[in-house]
């Protein structure tokens, strides 16, 4: 394809070819490397340290920093928070006039609130990310008003690992404070880097995954209404895989530049030739996904790529999954007659950053 500057990029959309590259370190995700492709202008503002665009060695040693406590097990230690702010937030929804819009009621704050307790941010650093955490996530956003934002993120981030170093408590920032800064292995700034990192990647994209699969069975009232009628923990969690095939909400990620070159689907990538890899499309293989189109929440998707493949799969998909099904299930259990409040036409959808949501969901019920 072509790209906004005139640069030309290989378009990986295959199930197997995209896990082919995921995995093979002669494409790195390194931004600076001439030939990476970029997918708007770059905007000159620094946006921290971010594992996506890291290579190994250097992505290992950050990765194994932050892996430990990101684990399943000690993810499964917050699902009753998930599941009681869940219930809350949708008891707020019946108790509203309406229409009612999950995205602002429900898609946006869950994940910012439980993002938040997994690191120990004070209510005051969610609601301010809350409110600019689309505008950290564009693709072309207006660079005074991004560095500013970025600037009193990392300062807020900066005095919270501060008060962490004098009073831990028991939160991922706390534990790499302790664990990495208190023993000389990180810096305070990569422990600020870090957590704020998690923070940006913890929040935006299962936001609009979230409001992405209410979608997905609103549009689907006979998935909707089957999940409602033996709501398990089971059942919801088979659906859950669907709705992440089905809905793939990474839209520019990732993207590569090739450092050697690969023969990859019977054609060459010649080093330093850009890649984009696109999940969405290699979860409609239908070589992997039979009638990949249609929405089938008893389908097993478990093998969908939602979450990237490789050694940068997404650090957090245990965390992820968990707020989904949580979500997913109470609305099956408390709102199973819910329905869009507005025709699909009149929805507007983002399609100006690097993850794809919905912006307003209407419903009633």
């Amino acid at each position: 394809m072509t790209l906004w500057n005139g640069a030309r990029a290989w378009v990986v959309s295959r199930y197997e070819e995209v896990r082919s590259v995921l995995r093979d370190e002669r494409f790195s995700a390194d931004p600076t490397r001439p030939g990476f492709p970029e997918v708007a202008p770059p905007v000159p503002v620094a946006r921290g340290l971010s594992l996506v665009n890291l290579d190994p060695p250097e992505h290992r040693h950050y990765r194994l920093t932050l892996s430990r406590h990101f684990l399943p097990r000690a993810m499964e230690a917050h699902r009753p928070a998930v599941r009681a702010d869940a219930g809350r937030l949708l008891d707020r929804v019946r108790g509203d006039d309406r229409p009612s819009d999950l995205v602002a009621r429900l898609a946006v704050p869950l994940p910012a609130m439980t993002i938040s307790r997994v690191l120990g941010l004070p209510g005051g650093v969610r609601l301010f990310f809350e409110r600019h955490s689309a505008l950290i996530q564009a693709t072309e956003p207006d660079p005074a008003l991004l560095a500013g934002v970025l600037g009193e993120l990392r300062a807020a981030m900066t005095a919270l690992v501060r008060e962490r170093r004098e009073q831990p408590g028991d939160d991922v920032i706390s534990r790499l404070v302790v664990e990495h800064w208190g023993t000389g292995r990180l810096s305070r700034d990569e422990v600020v880097a870090l957590a704020t990192m998690v923070l940006l990647a913890g929040h935006e994209t299962t936001s609009n995954t979230v409001a992405l699969s209410l979608l997905a069975l609103l549009r689907h009232p006979d998935q909707l209404a089957w999940l409602a009628e033996e709501p398990t923990e089971a059942r919801v969690a088979v659906a859950v895989e669907e709705l992440l095939r089905y809905t793939t909400a990474a839209q520019f990620f990732p993207r590569r530049v090739a450092i050697a070159d690969v023969e990859l689907g019977g054609v060459r990538i010649r080093a330093g030739e850009g890649v984009l890899v696109l999940l969405g499309p290699a979860n409609r293989d239908e070589d992997v996904f039979p009638e990949p189109d249609s929405l089938d929440l008893t389908r097993n998707s478990r093998r969908h790529l939602a979450f990237g493949h490789g050694v940068h799969q997404c650090l957090g998909h245990a965390l992820a999954r968990i707020e989904l099904q949580e979500v997913v299930g109470a609305v099956a259990r408390r709102l199973p007659t819910l329905r869009l409040a507005t025709e699909i036409g009149r929805l507007a959808f983002k399609d100006d950053g690097f993850v794809y949501g919905v912006r307003a969901l209407p419903v009633t019920w």
